[in-house]
């Protein structure tokens, strides 16, 4: 069983792009970072998105269900499970149509890809 998470449930992006904010300051900045991060540190291979769940400040976040896009298909991934949630390049690609760099972003240096 999950343990019952504390805080408002708030879902910051999806694996289609869209991308809202739900927390007062910069803590907005920290689940599109993430997701912006995901793509960069594996070289642009995969992209961690559908973030939602939880934000406190004891806990911090916690994510709930998140996704898993992989820039190239490969012939295992044709039969994954999860291939209806991995939107694969095109939800890589909806996500940076509509993800605008935060402050965070920028002082981690992360580029946009060239996609």
């Amino acid at each position: 069983a999950d343990p019952q998470l504390e805080g408002r449930f708030t879902k910051w992006n999806n694996n289609a792009g869209l991308q809202q904010e739900g927390l007062p300051g910069e803590a907005n900045e920290i689940p599109p970072t993430f997701s912006h991060f995901s793509f960069y540190e594996s070289a642009y291979k995969h992209l961690l998105c559908d973030l939602q769940g939880v934000w406190n400040r004891v806990d911090g976040f916690q994510f709930t269900d998140p996704v898993l896009l992989q820039s190239r298909e490969r012939e295992a991934d044709k039969r994954s499970s999860h291939r209806s949630t991995d939107k694969g390049l095109k939800g890589i690609v909806a996500f940076f149509k509509s993800h605008k760099c935060t402050s965070l972003c920028q002082r981690l240096n992360l580029e946009v890809p060239p996609l």
